[in-house]
């Protein structure tokens, strides 16, 4: 995956979940790990 996609896809998860915060007058998070993160540990 390019860049500019991940960050396009990461900014429209973070849209989702300001969404999803105001709705519900809540605070959640994401955290995005890349997929050499998640194989080296």
């Amino acid at each position: 995956m390019d860049r500019a996609r991940g960050s396009a896809i990461a900014s429209e998860i973070d849209d989702i979940i300001f969404e999803i915060n105001v709705a519900h007058d809540a605070f959640i998070s994401a955290v995005s790990f890349g997929k050499k993160e998640i194989e080296e540990g």
